[in-house]
């Protein structure tokens, strides 16, 4: 059997000496071949920067990029996209009797994540035109994008059907008048006309507080939602019917929420979730597990072997 010395890596020829049967998953930041996989790379980078998002949301002539929303943005992509492959290799491997070796990396996951603009601009052979989307509404629809409540809140629109919701929209909104406009009184001419609707709807969600608008939305069947912070999304309804925020104690015994995973099995929510161990909190368990007494325990720590 290859044994790995001291400073080398130990690869999936080490690890199937002792299980043949692995599935060895590999999580890079650039792939396994070419002259990069040896780099490093976090998701501010490979996925973010390189995977192409970073660009999209980055408006044209802005003095900044547009930074992640959240900390860990790329790592949890990657991570359910790791899930994923690891699911399929254990399925292979029951009905083959084969391993895999399982590869993801950030900057292919943030490919993925954008591969609409990236497989238009493949087919286009270049970089694709800049597009200065309307300032309200999309170039034929008034019903989609964002608009300002108000309060300064914004509540983002997608009702990709103009025709079929522009006069329930005018009702809830107290202007019933405007579906009967000559402008707008058919879907074509909705369409030909959607910079004048999308003004109309920027200054009617304009004049009313955001708590106005989520209800009065909430009476329609035309698709919406309100742009929520971090703690609103904690407390959000659906989040809470479904069990997708769960309790958890944390090291200090102190009772805690957390958003859990999105997948669900059986139609049942995780529950309570069990925190993550503190840093070697059991190191010396998983040793003492494996034949080893305390002198032996001391002399690593020592060595720097163990913490």
């Amino acid at each position: 059997m290859k044994k790995a010395q001291a400073g080398e890596e130990i690869d999936v020829e080490d690890v199937r000496a002792i299980n043949p049967a692995i599935i060895y998953v590999r999580g890079s930041g650039f792939g396994a071949r070419g002259d990069e996989a040896g780099k490093g790379g976090y998701d501010s980078t490979a996925f973010w920067a390189r995977g192409g998002s970073a660009a999209g949301v980055t408006p044209p002539g802005a003095d900044r990029m547009a930074r992640m929303p959240a900390g860990a943005y790329g790592d949890a992509v990657g991570g359910m996209t790791i899930a994923g492959g690891i699911a399929a290799a254990l399925y292979s491997r029951a009905t083959t009797g084969e391993p895999s070796v399982v590869d993801v990396s950030l900057v292919g996951v943030g490919a993925w994540a954008t591969q609409f603009t990236v497989n238009l601009a493949l087919m286009n052979g270049g970089p694709l035109p800049v597009n200065t989307p309307p300032r309200h509404g999309a170039a034929t629809n008034p019903l989609i994008g964002a608009y300002r409540t108000s309060d300064g809140r914004w509540i983002e629109l997608a009702m990709l059907q103009p025709g079929r919701y522009w006069a329930e929209f005018c009702k809830l909104a107290g202007r019933e008048e405007l579906s009967g406009d000559e402008r707008f009184d058919s879907t074509e001419k909705l369409m030909a006309h959607a910079a004048e609707a999308a003004e109309i709807v920027a200054e009617l969600v304009a004049s009313r507080p955001f708590a106005e608008w989520t209800e009065i939305l909430s009476r329609g069947a035309g698709q919406w939602a309100a742009v929520q912070n971090a703690w609103e999304v904690g407390q959000d309804p659906a989040l809470r019917a479904n069990g997708l925020i769960a309790p958890v104690v944390d090291a200090d015994g102190v009772n805690r929420e957390l958003v859990a995973s999105p997948v669900q099995f059986d139609e049942s929510p995780v529950g309570c979730l069990t925190r993550a161990p503190q840093f070697a909190e059991h190191t010396d368990e998983v040793l003492r597990s494996l034949g080893l007494g305390d002198d032996e325990l001391l002399a690593l720590k020592i060595d720097g072997a163990a913490t």
